[in-house]
């Protein structure tokens, strides 16, 4: 049976996300179509993960991050936007009119 592609074209950043079942939604989401951001507070823990979801053929962007640390959430939106969002965000026009 043929996995869909329902989430071909979408990011989803799924924190203490490289063992038990964080890792399962970030595989299931990647197999699906999603580029996966995943994170964990051990380097080693991001790295096989991530090495096991490329396995798979997933497009996957790993972070170390504790997600009770505000510094590293924001450095996982920091490292993530940039790298995983580049193409995918186009900015036509910004403009900004004040209102007397």
């Amino acid at each position: 049976m043929e996995i869909p592609k329902r989430f071909k074209g979408k990011v989803a950043i799924v924190t203490a996300s490289t063992q038990g079942i964080g890792f399962t939604i970030a595989e299931r989401l990647g197999l699906e179509g999603a580029s996966v951001v995943i994170s964990s507070r051990r380097q080693k823990n991001v790295d096989v993960a991530a090495e096991k979801l490329r396995a798979k053929g997933i497009d996957v962007f790993a972070v170390v991050c504790h997600v009770s640390n505000a510094l590293q959430r924001k450095d996982l939106i920091d490292k993530t936007v940039p790298e995983v969002w580049k193409d995918r965000c186009r900015c036509v026009q910004c403009c900004c009119k004040s209102f007397c």
